[in-house]
């Protein structure tokens, strides 16, 4: 059960919800995961969590208090914490960093690693879906893989450009680094149907023993514009992808759950937007997923 943290624990101050009400919320609902978003890397290897530096020259730029949120969440009980780098309009990330893996980029990633407890590395890739790119993900995902962390991919479209760089992978590592694949149901991916992509997972043929827990289909909170999955709706939702074998889930995005939140909300026919209710929401609709597929 994830979360993407846009800017998570680093928002103009003052937090519209401070930070320590954050932590024991998430940790309240039983979040499982948590990924920072988004990191973009400059061409020089810099890292940026979203506008803000990051780590330069090896030097981690944020403050002690980032990195005390960050851990008391992480030793909290969210036990996988991930860095996803890029965004739409941002395949420059990738490039970059593979543009600079042994001047800076590789350094710069390992001391992101030595100073936050990171365990995997996830790429929001949302550029053209030619051959060089997807050589170019399959390169970062094994370069990623040799720091000793994993890798999950963050699609929205193009089905057979993410398991052709399965596939690659497989091939060249006798290995599977990715983890899953956390699948954007939202925005420019609203009509994903996550049971099509379990299928194309399966048929890849790509070290991947369980393709229902390999993709994580994700949803966008309720917040009055873009975002308007409430509570019931997912759980619903998730409800429909039974015998899928699909277990798990993430929401997009923190800063539309805390601005939004309460526990009755005009956004949600005055039910609960409390990010407990979401958590709820996806453990009740999770529960009749999980046959095997």
């Amino acid at each position: 059960m994830s979360l993407y943290g846009n800017g998570l624990f680093n928002d103009p101050p003052p937090p519209g919800l401070p930070y320590a009400k954050q932590i024991v919320q998430l940790l309240e609902a039983k979040f499982t995961t948590a990924l920072l978003w988004s990191i973009h890397v400059h061409p020089n290897g810099d890292l940026y969590y979203n506008d803000t530096p990051l780590v330069q020259n090896q030097q981690f730029k944020l403050s002690a208090e980032f990195i005390r949120n960050v851990k008391t969440l992480h030793g909290g009980g969210v036990k996988e914490l991930l860095i996803s780098i890029g965004a739409w309009g941002t395949a420059t990330d990738f490039t970059n960093l593979d543009a600079s893996w042994n001047s800076g980029g590789s350094a710069n990633l390992q001391t992101l690693f030595s100073t936050l407890p990171i365990t995997a590395v996830d790429f929001d890739y949302e550029g053209d879906y030619g051959t060089d790119a997807q050589n170019l993900i399959v390169d970062l995902t094994k370069k990623i893989a040799g720091l000793k962390v994993g890798v999950t991919y963050c699609p929205y479209t193009a089905t057979s450009f993410w398991t052709g760089c399965l596939q690659k992978v497989y091939s060249d590592m006798n290995s599977q680094p990715v983890r899953y694949m956390n699948l954007q149901c939202y925005a420019g991916g609203a009509g994903n149907d996550p049971r099509s992509w379990v299928s194309a997972v399966k048929s890849a043929g790509a070290g991947i023993t369980n393709p229902g827990a390999f993709i994580v289909p994700g949803y966008w909170v309720a917040n009055g514009s873009e975002g308007n999955t409430c509570p019931a709706a997912l759980q619903s939702t998730l409800a429909s992808l039974a015998g899928s074998g699909i277990d798990g889930a993430f929401l997009w995005n923190s800063g539309d759950m805390f601005a939004n939140e309460s526990p009755n909300s005009p956004l949600c026919s005055n039910n609960s937007t409390m990010p407990d209710a979401y958590a709820n929401a996806i453990r009740t609709g999770l529960s009749a997923t999980t046959a095997s597929v």
